[in-house]
């Protein structure tokens, strides 16, 4: 399996070892976040099979890590806006 990693965040540099340039391996998993932050913008549900499909692009296990993490406190913190806003309802 092949993965590709956008052009804007790969490293262009052919003398180097990296995947990533400088920021770029932080850049990616924030644009990947972002397509979850769209996915609720459009009212599309969040599952965990949205979230691993994301994952399955990001090249390394500390990568998909910090991914999961971040992931994990937006769902939350979608879920707590979502409860106050039913409260607020009330």
């Amino acid at each position: 399996m092949s993965i590709q990693i956008p052009a804007e965040f790969a490293n262009q540099n052919p003398n180097s070892k990296a995947l990533y340039r400088p920021g770029g391996d932080a850049q990616h998993v924030a644009h990947l976040l972002q397509a979850l932050i769209n996915s609720y913008a459009d009212g599309q549900p969040v599952t965990k099979a949205v979230i691993n499909g994301l994952a399955k692009g990001l090249p390394s296990e500390p990568l998909r890590t910090k991914f999961f993490r971040a992931a994990e406190r937006l769902v939350a913190k979608q879920a707590d806006t979502a409860q106050t806003k039913i409260e607020a309802a009330k």
